[in-house]
């Protein structure tokens, strides 16, 4: 009611509180004289509440000596976010809640990576431009142990409740089983499929700028907690970009959004030169001989056009003319997402594009057996649209 008696509950005074700030060299006096100017924090100031005393001490990130990386087709990298990461995923948000991402998209790497690069190599960069834009594929990082060789989540599996025991729908009847979510990657380890998921969490906000409203308009953000490791792959058309691009991949990098607000601080703990990515290991290898029936696994998002420019579903006649041999897709298991993007160039963003999710996989059945040379060209060089940015693998 009016005028009615309230509580208010309040930090306990003789509390200290921690907490940094990162800048560039330039602005640590000014940042210091103001967090020294502060006086009062929080609500009921005028109430004999909020008084603080704030201190800044001065302390310097060690230079952190960048990888030296010999020329490689394939760069593995592994982050640890230090700081909370916020990946939106505009597909599922909403005008009071921002969804986060799982994982780390490489786009979001790529566009670190080639940002740093036009800064601190501006010649070399301007050299290279064509080449780190068109021929370099930058993979998103998914959220495993350090010492995984991860895979999407393979579809197409199906459980009943309580069992560990799990059915393929490539190769057996799961009439009345429900379907087996895998998380965020995978390992099969023998007849064993491991499965890891990414750790997110959430904060209410308020937009207390908002042209649209007067009043506040609360709103929830989503982000990776912080704590956890991505692995992610970077593939090179030119081997010589490798060591440049280690350069880059040392130390603290920045991710994402809102960090001006405290979050998105990575650390690379790991930058290796690979000649094939670890899930080439669950390929076919030089012993093994190829046969009439293969599997054809995304480890990307996969985008298809026809010839009008419009969305479509991959096809027999698209794998024939790629396999050189007739082929008929047998059975499959996908599931369909949007993506988009944005262009800093136009300063606009993308149109969705309807893809294949990672993890979706087909069973096709060739006539005869394809060459090795055609499956191995397939594998490196995809399939699809916007395979410079890391789709179609």
């Amino acid at each position: 009611k009016e005028g009615s008696l309230r509580t208010a509950s309040c930090v306990a005074r003789g509390q200290v509180f921690v907490g940094e700030l990162f800048c560039s060299q330039e602005d640590v006096a000014l940042l210091t004289q103001a967090v020294q100017s502060i006086r009062f924090v929080g609500t009921h100031r005028s109430r004999g509440l909020g008084s603080v005393r704030c201190s800044a001490t001065q302390f310097s990130v060690g230079n952190v000596q960048a990888a030296s990386l010999a020329p490689a087709h394939v760069i593995r990298y592994r982050l640890e976010n230090l700081l909370p990461l916020v990946i939106t995923d505009l597909s599922r948000s909403h005008a009071n809640g921002f969804a986060s991402r799982d994982y780390i998209p490489g786009t979001a790497v790529r566009g670190m990576v080639l940002s740093d690069l036009a800064q601190q190599q501006p010649e070399w960069f301007e050299e290279h431009k064509v080449e780190l834009l068109t021929g370099t594929c930058f993979l998103d990082a998914v959220p495993c142990p350090a010492d995984w060789k991860p895979l999407p989540p393979l579809m197409g599996f199906y459980g009943e409740k309580g069992k560990d025991d799990l059915t393929s729908v490539l190769t057996d009847d799961v009439a009345g089983k429900k379907r087996v979510n895998l998380g965020t990657c995978c390992q099969p380890d023998g007849e064993v499929l491991h499965s890891w998921r990414g750790e997110t969490g959430g904060a209410m906000r308020i937009a207390r700028q908002n042209d649209q409203r007067k009043d506040a308009l609360p709103f929830q953000v989503q982000y990776l907690e912080k704590g956890q490791s991505f692995t992610g792959y970077i593939l090179l058309g030119d081997t010589e970009l490798a060591p440049n691009v280690a350069k880059v991949l040392s130390g603290d990098v920045w991710l994402g959004a809102d960090r001006h607000s405290g979050f998105g601080r990575c650390h690379v703990a790991e930058c290796t030169a690979l000649e094939q990515p670890d899930w080439m290991d669950y390929s076919y290898g030089s012993q093994d001989e190829i046969g009439q029936e293969l599997y054809l696994l995304t480890v990307t998002p996969l985008g298809l056009v026809n010839q009008w420019g419009e969305p479509c579903g991959l096809s027999g006649e698209l794998l024939s003319k790629k396999l050189g041999v007739p082929v008929t897709i047998t059975a499959c298991s996908t599931s369909l997402r949007e993506f988009s993007g944005f262009n800093r160039t136009w300063q606009c963003r993308l149109q969705h594009q309807r893809m294949y999710d990672r993890g979706s996989i087909f069973r096709l059945y060739c006539e005869t057996s394809p060459s090795r040379e055609a499956v191995e060209q397939l594998q490196r060089g995809g399939l699809g649209v916007r395979r410079a940015e890391g789709y179609g693998q």
